[in-house]
C-alpha cells in the first residue's frame, strides 16, 4: 500500500514538473535599486533589450517631489545620427492647472571614461597630468599621474597609468 501511494505521489509530482517545463515564461530581472512603488513598463521607440524581450525593461515611479521618474536600466538606445544642432523637444501639457513636462534628448553614445583610482595613491594627493610626452595606459582624459607632499616635505609625482616616450639621443 505504501508503496502504491509513493508511485502514485512521484508520478504527480514528475506530471507538475513537466508542466512547468513545458511553460516558457520568462524570469525577469528585477533592478537592484529599484524603489518601492515602482511599477515596470515598456518605453515608446526602438530600443535593444538586455534582457527577455517580453520583460518590461524599464520602471516607473513618483520622485518625492512629485516627478514621475522612468528608469531603463535594461535596455540599450541605438545611437541616433541626426543633426547635432538640432533644438531639443520638449513639451508641456496643463493638466488641472498643474503643469508636466516631457522632455527628449538625443545621446550620441559617447560616454565619459571612470578615471581608475591607483591603489596604493596616498591620501591627500590630488590628479595631475605630466608636462612631458607620454603613452596613456587609460583614457586619455583621465590624468596618468597623482602628486602629494611626502613626509620628508619633497614633492613626489608618481605615474601609474602611463608609459614615457623613450628618448632618443643622435
Amino acid at each position: 500500500m505504501k508503496t502504491t501511494i509513493l508511485i502514485s505521489l512521484l508520478c504527480l509530482a514528475s506530471m507538475g514538473a513537466y508542466a512547468q517545463s513545458s511553460y516558457n515564461h520568462a524570469v525577469c530581472k528585477k533592478a537592484h535599486n529599484m524603489p518601492k512603488g515602482a511599477r515596470p513598463v515598456f518605453p515608446e521607440g526602438s530600443y535593444t533589450a538586455l534582457q527577455d524581450p517580453s520583460c518590461p525593461p524599464c520602471y516607473e515611479y513618483r520622485s518625492k517631489y512629485g516627478y514621475l521618474v522612468m528608469e531603463c536600466p535594461f535596455l540599450r538606445f541605438p545611437a541616433e545620427h541626426g543633426n547635432k544642432s538640432e533644438p531639443l523637444v520638449t513639451q508641456k501639457y496643463p493638466i488641472d492647472g498643474a503643469m508636466e513636462v516631457q522632455a527628449q534628448n538625443v545621446y550620441s553614445g559617447y560616454y565619459p571614461a571612470v578615471c581608475r583610482k591607483a591603489p596604493n595613491m596616498p591620501a591627500g594627493a590630488r590628479p595631475v597630468f605630466p608636462s612631458s610626452a607620454y603613452t596613456p595606459l587609460q583614457d586619455p582624459s583621465c590624468p596618468p599621474c597623482y602628486e602629494y607632499r611626502s613626509k620628508y616635505g619633497y614633492m613626489v609625482m608618481e605615474c601609474p597609468y602611463l608609459r614615457f616616450v623613450p628618448e632618443h639621443n643622435d
